[in-house]
């Protein structure tokens, strides 16, 4: 599952979708949900036959789209009725490095909810001038402060326990309307639910963000009939020097992020 507007679509038709199929090697359906993608974008993702393009309300506001994403999950996994497992990532930042099948794997045994922890904790002061700006401030920065933050751009989950998770935040993030309340109620609800849900933290290979963990980066120029001249980023653990399994050049802005 993924949500994309137009300013972020290349790099889904570009980078997210031709990785997750050819190297993550990833068949399966994949759910689009549309925030104003343009008619070329459209076009693209309806030549695969297992996407879903999901039309959404285009708001003026991006991240009045962004923050419904949990409405969103919701409705997907009441769609999609004959599946046990879910994935949510983000589609204007990451890619995919490498096949997926250890970390579906591992929720063949277990019911539960999996996140990459960053390595901060949540009274680092991203985390909390963003909480001092939601209604619940006090109650979140004392819950979770002793805490070490998880990174909400990549979630997986078994159907039951996403969904009570996601019926349980959404009420507090989609009544937001600008970047970072989706982490900071992610963490908080969480704590909260932890002795209700199981929730298990996943190798940072899965969501691995440059501007957090150390890396390097291997650049591979090509030649491509429709983009031209192109780079592609190849990412790698700096401390174990292995490819890592998805890329995830997160940030607000271009500045905050690491490639």
């Amino acid at each position: 599952m993924t949500g994309c507007n137009a300013k972020y679509e290349k790099n889904l038709i570009y980078d997210f979708l031709p990785t997750l199929r050819n190297v993550a090697k990833f068949y399966s359906k994949v759910i689009v949900w549309d925030w104003g993608l343009t008619k070329w974008a459209r076009d693209e993702l309806n030549k695969d036959v297992m996407v879903d393009l999901i039309p959404c309300p285009k708001e003026s506001n991006f991240w009045i789209n962004f923050n419904s994403r949990y409405r969103l999950i919701i409705e997907t996994i009441d769609y999609l009725k004959d599946y046990e497992l879910f994935m949510y990532c983000c589609a204007g930042d990451l890619w995919f490095q490498r096949p997926l099948d250890d970390l579906i794997d591992q929720f063949k045994v277990v019911k539960a909810i999996g996140h990459v922890k960053e390595i901060w904790q949540c009274s680092h002061s991203w985390f909390t001038n963003i909480a001092n700006q939601l209604p619940d401030s006090r109650l979140i920065i004392e819950t979770t402060c002793n805490e070490i933050m998880f990174n909400s751009g990549v979630m997986i989950g078994t159907r039951n326990d996403l969904r009570r998770f996601c019926q349980v935040l959404d009420p507090f993030v989609s009544r937001t309307n600008f970047f970072g309340p989706c982490q900071i109620y992610a963490n908080y609800i969480a704590k909260l639910m932890e002795r209700q849900l199981n929730f298990i933290w996943l190798n940072r290979t899965w969501n691995y963000m440059p501007q957090i963990f150390p890396y390097k980066v291997e650049t591979i120029i090509s030649l491509d009939e429709t983009r031209g001249s192109s780079q592609d980023h190849i990412l790698y653990n700096a401390e174990t020097n292995q490819k890592v399994h998805i890329g995830h050049n997160a940030g607000q802005r271009l500045i905050n992020r690491g490639i």
